[in-house]
């Protein structure tokens, strides 16, 4: 059950939002695209420039803030599936805690 509601999690923010223009099935996920993926989401609050853009480049800075992504200096950087897997259980856990 846990992994069916990961994979739509996922996957409902490229239908509602759509992928990046430039987006294919070869090119790597950026962090910062990850980022305002995972942001989307989870329907996550963020900062007042992050409410007010809401672009992969403030995503990744609201992240870096709340200590999911810890001691990333590029946002540029192609990330692996284990990765993405830790940034959606660090989210995870933090709201557990609120609820």
């Amino acid at each position: 059950m846990k992994r069916f509601l990961f994979c739509f999690l996922m996957a409902v923010p490229c239908f509602v939002f759509g992928l990046p223009a430039a987006a294919t099935q070869d090119a790597a996920a950026k962090l910062d695209g990850v980022s305002l993926l995972v942001m989307q989401a989870f329907n996550m609050k963020g900062g007042a420039f992050y409410t007010m853009m809401r672009t992969p480049h403030y995503a990744y800075r609201e992240l870096l803030y709340q200590n999911i992504i810890q001691g990333r200096a590029d946002s540029d950087i192609a990330i692996s599936g284990d990765f993405l897997l830790f940034i959606v259980n660090r989210v995870l856990e933090r709201n557990e805690g609120e609820l």
